[in-house]
């Protein structure tokens, strides 16, 4: 299903409705961009990404990559758009002649946008105001397969995909007393892969609380999610193609807070939920919703939360943590939620504020989705470091499939020169398939095992042109013969700001 134009077309509407509300603002606005072009050459020794298929030689391509950034602001509104748009010149028939094999070469993706846009006005003071954004970029349409999300899409293993959202809130401060906001959200998100179903989903949020002075705090909050797919799906374990139903979140719950003192504070909430989820054993998704836990920000730049509670699914514990100092810079978080491939993928677990890709299980169904986090970054005055890892463990509720996704990337940047930089990165990427519940033996993917190196040199030319240079080795490793291969690549860059 290619329909990049008819996407694009999708994709600008939110912004120009933004446009046209924000236009009797536009006197007092203050616009800034930038351009740039890049021509590169990339050279790889398994051009088709296989064990048994590596050359000795080097294949090379050709890359054309223009970006730009633009931005406005005026005092009741804000647009800003960047991003990028890469074609190369491999074409199916290079990839035969070099021995590729496989049924979907012809289905490749043949440019890659990455692109992200948001903008946000207020049409009327302290009342209502109304966000957008939109965002085309890849993702891997088989996880546990390679070349997914490759920007050469050797295998034919990448979706492009276009979302965008538009959110508009109502909100009023009743004195000092209490606020309320009731905000409207609409996203969809559209798949140029005939395998993946387009999306859309409706969110309505509303809740009353309390203002900010006093020590107790208060908060009742009740939500209603939708989210529906254009296609069915094929259950794996009744070996049938099913029609997929909608699923709905309802949820209405109290949130209590005390400040015990400036370090301390108490929180929980309590409530209830009436859920329409399509499971695999016609499991009660509706019940009561508690929480408990304690903040503790012994100062200005370390804070620490924790909670433990208790939903349909079973226990909810909770953790994060933030600590920021001149040089160091730490988060770790852990949480259990429901949530949808196409919001792991597309990141859109947030209306408008959604960013970053991560593996997901193949699905359309609602996902029980585990998960743990870490980012540290050091800047220091001879080097800069930073350590990011994930871990996710994910819950089919269609057929209780269950899948384990792990990652852990360390750049290491010494300064060297003030005419040049350099940096080094080592990633590892785990995908691990944890069989059906109740069936721990079937499987449905393949896991697989990466360690990447990179290394980058970059140096500017002059006030508009420099040239980077970079080296990447691959080894993956699999369950299977089909999904392991090594391959050497280098990177010639040269960036021209227009």
């Amino acid at each position: 299903m290619q329909c990049a134009p008819p996407c694009f077309r999708l994709l600008s509407k939110a912004f120009v409705v933004l446009m046209c509300l924000s236009r009797g603002a536009a006197i007092a606005a203050e616009w800034s961009g930038s351009a740039s072009i890049s021509p590169s050459l990339t050279y790889t020794d398994n051009v088709c990404l296989t064990k048994d298929d590596k050359k000795g030689d080097f294949t090379g391509v050709a890359l054309l990559t223009p970006a730009g950034s633009i931005s406005h602001k005026t005092r009741k509104s804000s647009f800003s758009a960047s991003g990028s748009v890469q074609v190369n010149t491999l074409t199916d028939g290079e990839l035969r002649d070099n021995g590729c094999t496989g049924t979907q070469i012809e289905n490749r993706e043949k440019f890659f946008p990455t692109l992200s846009a948001r903008g946000s006005t207020v049409l009327i003071d302290d009342w209502l105001k109304v966000d957008v954004a939109g965002r085309a970029d890849q993702n891997e349409i088989t996880f546990g397969l390679p070349g997914g999300g490759d920007d050469l899409d050797r295998t034919g293993n990448t979706n492009t995909f276009y979302r965008y959202s538009i959110a508009p809130t109502l909100s009023h401060r009743l004195k000092n007393n209490a606020k309320y906001n009731l905000r409207y959200g609409y996203d969809q998100v559209i798949n140029t892969a005939d395998t993946l179903s387009n999306s859309s989903r409706h969110i309505v949020r509303a809740n009353l609380q309390s203002g900010q002075s006093s020590q107790l705090n208060w908060n009742l909050l009740g939500n209603y999610t939708k989210v529906s797919y254009e296609d069915g799906f094929f259950n794996q374990i009744s070996g049938q193609f099913q029609p997929r139903q909608d699923t709905e979140l309802r949820s209405v719950r109290l949130q209590l807070g005390h400040r015990i003192s400036r370090r301390w504070q108490v929180n929980g909430s309590y409530g209830w939920e009436f859920n329409d989820i399509q499971t695999f054993n016609n499991a009660d998704t509706d019940g009561q919703a508690w929480d408990i836990g304690v903040l503790w920000t012994p100062t200005r730049r370390t804070s620490v939360s924790l909670g433990s509670g208790d939903r349909f699914f079973g226990s909810t514990p909770r953790l994060n943590i933030t600590h920021q100092r001149k040089r160091n810079t730490f988060s770790a978080n852990y949480n259990k939620t429901i949530t949808f491939r196409r919001d792991i993928t597309t990141g859109g677990n947030s209306l408008v504020e959604g960013i970053g890709i991560n593996a997901s299980l193949g699905t359309e169904s609602a996902i029980l989705d585990e998960r743990g986090t870490l980012s540290w970054t050091y800047g220091g005055r001879y080097a800069s470091m930073s350590l990011n890892g994930s871990y996710s463990q994910q819950t089919r509720a269609i057929d209780g499939a269950k899948g384990v996704f792990k990652n852990v990337a360390f750049t290491y940047s010494p300064m060297l020169s003030q005419s040049y930089s350099v940096s080094a990165t080592v990633t590892y990427d785990e995908d691990e398939p944890a069989g059906f519940v109740g069936l721990p033996n079937v499987q449905d993917f393949a896991g697989s095992r990466s360690w990447i190196y990179n290394v980058n040199f970059s140096k500017p030319i002059n006030n508009r042109l420099s040239a980077s240079i970079t080296y990447q080795f691959t080894d993956r490793q699999s369950d299977t013969n089909f999904n392991e291969y090594q391959e050497n690549r280098v990177i010639a860059t040269l960036n021209i700001n227009l």
